[in-house]
Formats: structure tokens, sequence, C-alpha cells
């Protein structure tokens, strides 16, 4: 078996965390975990927002969005983005993978995960 390690730098101007953002994090970080350990099926969407939320305490101004693609439509659909207004949602609604379909619709199209900076 091989092991490559990828030593490349990340992304490098990203600002240090702070102990209250480290702190929200690990609160919600706990609370996520609680809710997919009792596998409540009512809590599926506060897990994914909270995810969303999770991620946009670690990069100012970010904005996260879950996704998921429909293969019966070949379309993608918002799952979560509690940080989005409605409007951007629906746009996003019906997204067809592509080269040039944003981060989501890239990497679904190229199958390899979306780094955005």
């Amino acid at each position: 078996m091989n092991i490559t390690i990828d030593n490349s730098p990340s992304i490098t101007n990203s600002p240090d965390i702070t102990s209250e953002q480290a702190n929200k994090l690990l609160s919600l970080q706990r609370e996520i975990m609680e809710k997919v350990a009792l596998g409540l099926e009512q809590e599926y969407q506060i897990v994914l927002d909270q995810l969303c939320k999770a991620s946009e305490l670690l990069i100012p101004d970010a904005i996260a969005s879950i996704m998921i693609y429909d293969t019966t439509h070949s379309h993608l659909e918002v799952l979560s983005a509690p940080s989005l207004p409605s409007d951007a949602i629906d746009a996003l609604n019906g997204l067809v993978p592509s080269e040039q379909a944003g981060s989501c619709g890239t990497a679904v199209y190229s199958n390899a995960p979306p780094i955005c900076i």
C-alpha cells in the first residue's frame, strides 16, 4: 500500500481563529455530535444548518451551503444554506453541473472537492 502525504500549503491568508471562535466552534461541534449520536430524524435539518454555521465561523464573511445532486433531474438542490436569502437559494436550486457552474456545480461536474479563496 502506498501512502502519499500532501505537504502543499493550504489557504495562507486566512486569519487565526480567536479563542471566542474556537469556543463557539467547539460548542457547535458538541451539539452536532449529540444530534448525530441520537439519530433523531427531525434533527437532520438542524445538523446541516449547524455544519454550515460552523464553517462560516472559521472564515470571516464566508457563506456556506450544502447541496445534493438529484440524479433523476441531473441538477443540484440546496439542502442547507442558513445564511443565504431565500431568493439566492431559489437561484441555486436546479443548478446543472458544468465547468462554469460555480464552485458546487463545477465540483460535481469534475468529481473533485471545491476549494474557494
